[in-house]
């Protein structure tokens, strides 16, 4: 390694952490208090693979449907590749079986519940068939919600990144609200200057009085969780623990995006 390589890998060392550290608070601090009656409002969440709909949703999921909301958690892919040295039919099986027990723990019914099944990790060549897109707007159509959430163009995950830039083209102008929340972003400083620029001001959802739940509904996830974290994994082979404790916090933080602007930026 070269000097300045040095240098700037032991500056990322030192400015990474502050900046994680940093920039949930400063979300926080200029978010947007979400009203209650927006807890009323259906909302179909759009989650690339089982788990995200917890981490990323689950405080506002049980929220919504403690307030009488209809919430359908539509998992885009078949969660195959993860752990990647196991067998992709048995974590087929596994994470369907954590799924429907996820989903019981957010209090949705079987009928709240639409399974896509995409190859996990080759949602981009879904997304560049069209049949990515296709199946979202069959979904969109069926559902009809006020509010869609899903993960960002943004995501450093491929899945995550391919699942957004589809549903930005499938949510037509004058449809529901595009909200995107954030997981991956958490680790990687530089796709907050993108998803910052292609969204309105945060809205912040406080978890406190769903807490306990959405940890317990996490928990069903033990195939993707390390032993640390209450899973089946070896120490080190879950979620990162910065990215676990962010997405465990006191609060859940969406960006309302509304712009053909923004969706052609993303596919740049």
């Amino acid at each position: 390694m070269s000097a300045p390589d040095g240098l700037l890998e032991r500056l990322r060392g030192r400015v990474l952490p502050t900046v994680q550290a940093v920039l949930p608070l400063v979300l926080r601090i200029a978010g947007a208090r979400v009203p209650a009656d927006a807890r009323r409002r259906s909302c179909l969440v759009l989650a690339p693979h089982g788990d995200d709909e917890v981490l990323g949703c689950g405080a506002t999921i049980l929220a919504r449907r403690s307030a009488g909301a209809r919430v359908v958690v539509a998992y885009v892919t078949d969660g195959g590749a993860f752990p990647d040295w196991l067998d992709p039919v048995d974590n087929v099986a596994k994470r369907l079986a954590e799924t429907d027990s996820a989903a019981a723990a957010l209090g949705l019914d079987k009928s709240d519940v639409v399974q896509l099944a995409f190859p996990d990790g080759l949602l981009e060549s879904a997304e560049r068939s069209g049949a990515l897109g296709a199946a979202l707007e069959r979904v969109l159509s069926d559902v009809q919600p006020d509010d869609v959430l899903t993960t960002s163009p943004w995501d450093p995950h491929p899945d995550h990144a391919a699942l957004g830039r589809a549903v930005r083209s499938a949510v037509r102008p004058g449809g529901p609200r595009l909200l995107e929340y954030p997981i991956w972003q958490w680790e990687s400083i530089l796709a907050w200057p993108r998803m910052l620029r292609d969204a309105h001001r945060p809205e912040i959802v406080r978890t406190k009085e769903h807490r306990q739940r959405k940890s317990e509904a996490l928990m069903a996830y033990s195939s993707q969780l390390d032993v640390d974290q209450g899973g089946e994994l070896p120490p080190g082979k879950g979620l990162p623990p910065v990215l676990f404790d962010r997405l465990t916090s006191g609060y859940e933080i969406f960006f309302p995006v509304h712009s053909a602007a923004a969706d052609a930026r993303a596919r740049r």
